[in-house]
């Protein structure tokens, strides 16, 4: 598998920059009146970020079917991202998908590795540590 989302193989899983696991952030409080600013460390936590798959299928039917099982895996346990053939775990991190947005589905008129169907999607995921 060189893309995927939990169990959900694909032929693309696009993102730029790469996904990147949960790091420390910061707020920045300023007051009026007052020199100077303050940096307050809230905490190690993942951010949401949005991918876009694509994924074949044989037929446009099958196509069709491969959207509701993504929107299963919407606020539930964390699952694993492999990107570019790297798999996250490797990175402490896994993922929980927050939305899945349909961008299309198409008929395919000439197989494209024996797929007849097309399906791209948008996904938003915040990253959880695993370590």
């Amino acid at each position: 598998m060189a893309n995927s989302i939990g169990q959900h193989e694909f032929r693309t899983l696009a993102r730029q920059p790469p996904p990147e696991g949960p790091k420390q952030q910061t707020e920045v409080v300023a007051r009026p009146g007052v020199p100077g600013v303050a940096v307050w460390r809230t905490g190690v936590r993942g951010t949401r970020q949005t991918l876009r798959s694509t994924a074949g299928a044989a037929t446009f039917e099958d196509a069709r079917k491969l959207y509701p099982e993504y929107c299963k895996l919407i606020a539930k346990e964390p699952v694993s991202l492999e990107w570019a053939g790297v798999d996250m775990a490797d990175e402490k991190f896994e993922v929980i998908v927050l939305d899945v947005r349909l961008v299309s589905i198409r008929r395919l008129l000439i197989a494209t590795d024996g797929n007849l169907g097309k399906i791209v999607c948008d996904w938003d995921v915040i990253q959880i540590a695993t370590d």
